[in-house]
């Protein structure tokens, strides 16, 4: 089951969706409101889906204006399969903020070390603005956790490896889990939030509260109860994403 500090940010996620305006594309405002929201009462088959539906069918519009609009170059058609592959084919993408809201939160090191992500090059000691230590997330990706194996289902990870990310083609070997997977099968455990609503969580907090320097809003911050940083200020002071 998700823990609370996942739950905590996709609610926050639901209610601070992050959506590109894309009703000001000419192309597209026929299909879009001024909210960025599908007019999914105007297609034909409006109950086969939820917002993983709208998800879809937006990139799938996209997708379409660019072949069709743009140079007819394999070239740009392989980059654009291989961008979107790489942005939304594996796991929940770590940038700076979603990075520096796990850490500090204390997620990330529910599943791993300090010394951990010394040796992953996660961390990278005086890397960082100012001789602090840099996190760079983007290394996390295909490291696995090394501590807290009972805290993930094997089942649901199995599930989400297998058919969902179909990034294995047979079931992985139990309790060697990947650390950027394990919230999404926490998430698909529970099957109250999607990915996207997490993802927006995190990005609304670490754009809003959690700031890549020593004074953080903590005080005002939606899950400073859940927050591991703030009763370790190590975790603030010491790190730069």
């Amino acid at each position: 089951m998700a823990p609370d500090l996942l739950t905590r940010i996709a609610e926050i996620g639901r209610q601070h969706k992050s959506r590109p305006s894309i009703a000001r594309i000419k192309l597209f405002n026929n299909y879009f409101d001024n909210d960025s929201n599908l007019k999914i009462d105007e297609f034909t088959e409006a109950d086969d889906g939820n917002c993983t539906r709208r998800e879809l069918l937006a990139r799938f519009l996209l997708l379409n204006a660019v072949l069709d609009q743009g140079p007819d170059m394999e070239g740009v058609r392989q980059l654009l399969c291989d961008t979107l592959n790489v942005l939304y084919g594996e796991e929940i993408p770590f940038d700076s903020n979603a990075g520096r809201v796990l850490f500090r939160s204390g997620y990330l090191l529910r599943y791993a070390t300090i010394k951990d992500y010394v040796e992953y090059n996660v961390i990278q000691r005086g890397k960082g603005r100012n001789g602090k230590d840099y996190i760079r997330v983007t290394n996390i990706r295909d490291k696995r956790a090394t501590q807290n194996p009972e805290e993930v289902d094997y089942e649901t990870y199995s599930n989400l490896c297998v058919n969902h990310l179909r990034t294995h083609v047979r079931r992985p070997i139990r309790a060697k889990y990947e650390i950027q997977k394990i919230p999404l099968a926490q998430l698909l455990e529970g099957q109250q939030f999607v990915t996207g609503e997490f993802d927006d969580g995190l990005m609304y907090i670490g754009t809003n509260y959690c700031f890549n320097h020593d004074a953080p809003e903590c005080l005002t911050c939606p899950i400073n109860n859940l927050c591991v940083g703030r009763r370790d200020k190590t975790l603030i002071e010491e790190y730069r994403t």
